[in-house]
């Protein structure tokens, strides 16, 4: 979605993970259904579930790195520590 904010779940983050240990941030996500039910006998039924899940996610930053067409070589920028 480009630099808007997502319009029903998300979040920008506002910092690299750079600083963090593992170089990265601990995301969980909890997905939750109450689900009720009825079948063409007549049955019905609830059925709760919850799934969860988690992940080390990085978050790195765009380095632009601008290039002379006329210099004999370009310097590639420094590489960070993750």
């Amino acid at each position: 979605m480009g630099v808007k904010d997502s319009p029903d779940c998300g979040h920008r983050y506002k910092e690299t993970s750079r600083e963090l240990p593992k170089c990265a941030y601990p995301v969980t996500a909890t997905a939750q259904w109450d689900i009720t039910w009825q079948s063409t006998l007549g049955e019905t039924g609830q059925i709760s579930m919850t799934q969860q899940a988690t992940i080390q996610l990085r978050i790195a930053e765009a380095i632009p790195v601008l290039v002379d067409p006329n210099a004999p070589e370009a310097a590639a920028p420094a590489k960070a520590s993750c």
